[in-house]
């Protein structure tokens, strides 16, 4: 018998890009509010991210999603850097940094792929 895929998603920190420029300060206000509740809801409904997880299932390394470039128009005005760790058929998972598309994407690569790099020692070390 099969072991069944089990998915989880776990967000934590999502709240912080309401702090951002772009959703406080840049438009009128009435847009400000539409560019956050459509982030929000595209979040809430749990239906973008495992879209993703499937989208990144056969590529490997950190990648980056600037804005425009995301499939989900409601996401245009964030990006992601996300990568996959784990081993394909076992316990593995996606991790990822989501921002505004004026972000730091040197830092954000560089934490996402030691953050990967830690995950997949420790589930080595965990499942051999």
């Amino acid at each position: 018998m099969a072991t069944p895929l089990v998915i989880f998603f776990y967000r934590e920190g999502v709240v912080n890009i309401l702090d951002q420029p772009e959703f406080t300060s840049m438009g009128q206000e009435q847009e400000r509010s539409e560019r956050v509740r459509k982030v929000m809801s595209v979040l809430e409904q749990h239906r973008f991210l495992p879209a993703l997880t499937s989208h990144l299932r056969d590529i490997d390394g950190v990648q980056v999603i600037i804005g425009g470039e995301n499939e989900w128009d409601e996401m245009k005005d964030v990006s992601l850097v996300v990568a996959r760790y784990g081993q394909e058929g076992k316990v593995g998972g996606l991790l990822g940094v989501i921002g505004p598309t004026r972000m730091q994407y040197g830092r954000a690569i560089a934490v996402v792929r030691y953050m990967t790099r830690v995950m997949n020692e420790l589930l080595a070390a965990m499942y051999g």
